[in-house]
């Protein structure tokens, strides 16, 4: 007679729901992370005073990951409301004048010589760089690598 005893199933019904829950909020988590990392590295090339890079911020609410750039000293006045400049170093500006706000003449240094003049005219504008959307797009090219290593790391 042939006799097969099965135990331990409760066990690993418990051990399998508890993962089932666990790896989404750890994947989620992990991936928020890769963009905020990527992010912060790809911004660093447009850094002076480091204001962009280090207002970065990402956070996990749930089963969703922010990635965002925070406002403290980034608002610069775009007709006449407040506006965080990381959408203008993101999406770029078409060609504009530039005019003094405070001061009789606009002045910006190249080098080591100090330039002035009343306004800029025909600025060019700025192509821009998606440096959110790039770094979204390179941790989505490695989906499948990070939920092979969260889903080792889980079990």
């Amino acid at each position: 007679m042939l006799k097969v005893s099965i135990s331990g199933v409760g066990e690993t019904t418990l051990a399998l729901e508890h993962y089932s829950k666990r790896f989404p909020k750890h994947l989620i988590r992990r991936l928020t992370h890769e963009v905020h990392d990527k992010a912060v590295k790809n911004a660093a090339k447009h850094t002076r005073t480091g204001r962009l890079e280090h207002n970065i911020a990402h956070r996990v609410k749930h089963l969703t990951g922010y990635v965002y750039v925070e406002d403290n000293g980034m608002l610069v006045s775009w007709k006449g409301k407040p506006i965080n400049y990381a959408v203008f170093v993101h999406f770029g500006t078409r060609p504009h004048w530039i005019f003094p706000k405070r001061r009789a003449a606009l002045r910006w240094q190249k080098g080591d010589v100090f330039h002035f003049a009343k306004a800029v005219r025909r600025h060019p504008g700025y192509k821009g760089d998606p440096f959110m959307h790039n770094a979204a797009k390179e941790v989505f090219n490695r989906l499948n690598e990070i939920a092979k290593e969260v889903h080792n790391a889980a079990l």
